[in-house]
């Protein structure tokens, strides 16, 4: 396989063969959605022979019963026959696809002098030699996904610091070089360094009361699915109303074409501080890689649960990630607070904690069977008591009115606290260095008309590659 990796760089009419891969990949991931838009299908069926025999419902949930049956149908045949013509009709297409390289793709090999640099990058910051091998490649670049990807095979996530000082390296030679946007540099500056000391920076609020109203407002008139993000739903093929029957299900998120026409979110997550912030940050232009918003509903509204979310984890989206969250309800404890340990991502500190707890006998003895490179990657499994323990007094609890706003950089252990008394209602904004994701079609991977964004933010050279794998700007 690795010698099939080089004659496919070296030659591109032999690339088809990992697209193959990923065409078959496609084709399980169509199978399985295949089985569930079946066990919907038959959910739904069982629901309206039970409403038939029901005296005391009305005809209203009966209609919906049946609509919902005939959309997972409707789904569930269109499933059938793409995954059937897939593979035979496909194959054929990538091979054509893909006999030339893309116009636009840059290689580091490309651009004079980067090579060289990036040695020295490697060198200064002794990454792994899977990394390296992958960095000096002549003809690596940040948009193969895929190589981009196994940058990140190696799970010493200490070392990921190193490769986002090459990454913003490349960004800055052969794309864009970041200028300031706000009339606040030095804010942005102030931003950028507690974000990497401290890992969370708490920020005055932006909106109004009036405006956090309106959006909310804007949500509650479209349907959730029920799951954390919308390519994860359990049912992907239904959509519930909250104060309706969304609440039957622990958390409800909206889907990316939604969020983008939501009043002031676009033009807060495009802030020229937020955007200054980021680029201070990762020491080069940053890209939007995602926006979310969801809610938690409370134990008392409907079934408890247990999510990855709810307990102290590492997010690893890229080797530096800068989140912008803003709380779209008012959040006090038991309302699904976000919770943080401060400088959880230091590992340096990390280290020397896990040390101290060795030469502790009460301590080392709850850590026996655990070594230190357990705690670098995303820990779900992991008790919450030891990563409480390496880090003490650092738990953070963010709690407060609607519209309060925080960044994260994601590697800090975080998560989201059930909620027992009240719903919690969120948006988020994720900004990185590079795009991991596949260009491939799901129910929120397509890309927005840059158009919409054009008409809000603006539509400049240096926006247009901020938002470029999240917007597309080829009509615009």
């Amino acid at each position: 396989m690795e010698m099939l990796k080089i004659l496919g760089s070296a030659f591109p009419a032999l690339r088809f063969l990992e697209r193959e891969e990923a065409l078959k990949r496609q084709a399980a991931e169509l199978a399985a959605e295949l089985e569930q838009c079946k066990a919907e299908r038959d959910a739904c069926k069982n629901e309206i022979q039970k409403l038939n025999t029901a005296l005391d419902l009305s005809s209203q949930e009966r209609d919906g019963y049946k609509k919902a049956y005939e959309i997972v149908c409707t789904d569930l045949s269109n499933t059938q026959q793409t995954l059937t013509s897939l593979v035979p009709q496909g194959l054929e297409i990538v091979k054509e696809a893909t006999v030339q390289e893309p116009a636009e793709i840059q290689r580091v090999k490309d651009a004079e002098g980067l090579l060289e640099k990036l040695e020295e990058i490697v060198s200064q910051e002794k990454l792994p030699e899977s990394t390296a091998k992958i960095l000096l490649d002549p003809m690596f670049s940040l948009e193969d996904r895929a190589r981009y990807r196994s940058l990140f095979a190696d799970r010493r996530l200490e070392k990921w610091s190193g490769i986002a000082r090459a990454v913003a390296h490349i960004v800055n030679t052969q794309n864009i070089e970041y200028s300031a946007r706000s009339s606040s540099p030095q804010r942005a500056a102030e931003i950028a360094d507690q974000l990497e000391r401290e890992g969370l920076v708490r920020l005055e609020p932006v909106l109004s009361a009036s405006q956090v109203a309106e959006i909310r407002q804007y949500f509650l008139e479209r349907p959730v699915l029920n799951g954390h993000i919308p390519t994860t739903a359990r049912h992907r093929t239904l959509r519930r109303y909250v104060n309706h029957t969304a609440e039957d299900y622990p958390i409800g998120c909206y889907p990316v074409c939604d969020i983008v026409n939501a009043p002031h979110l676009l033009e807060l997550a495009f802030d020229p501080l937020i955007l200054d912030a980021a680029a201070k940050y990762f020491a080069c232009a940053p890209r939007i890689t995602f926006l979310q918003t969801w809610w938690n509903f409370s134990s008392e509204e409907g079934p408890s649960y247990s999510y990855g979310q709810n307990r102290f984890h590492r997010d690893e989206s890229d080797a530096k990630m800068f989140w912008l969250y803003v709380y779209l309800t008012d959040v006090e404890e038991g309302c699904g607070e976000h919770r943080m340990i401060r400088q959880s991502g230091n590992f340096d500190e990390l280290r020397s904690s896990y040390e101290r707890i060795l030469n502790d006998p009460q301590l080392a003895k709850e850590f026996e069977g655990y070594k230190l490179e357990d705690f670098y990657g995303p820990s779900h499994s992991l008790p919450e008591h030891l990563k409480m323990a390496l880090f003490p007094d650092k738990e953070e609890i963010l709690t407060g009115p609607a519209g309060s706003m925080f960044i994260s950089r994601g590697i800090d252990y975080h998560k989201v606290s059930l909620p027992s008394t009240q719903r919690r209602m969120i948006f988020a904004a994720r900004f990185c260095l590079n795009d991991f994701r596949d260009v491939e079609p799901n129910r929120d991977g397509e890309r927005i008309p840059g158009s919409i964004l054009a008409r809000r933010v603006g539509a400049d050279e240096q926006l247009r590659y901020i938002t470029k794998t999240r917007f597309d700007w080829s009509g615009s």
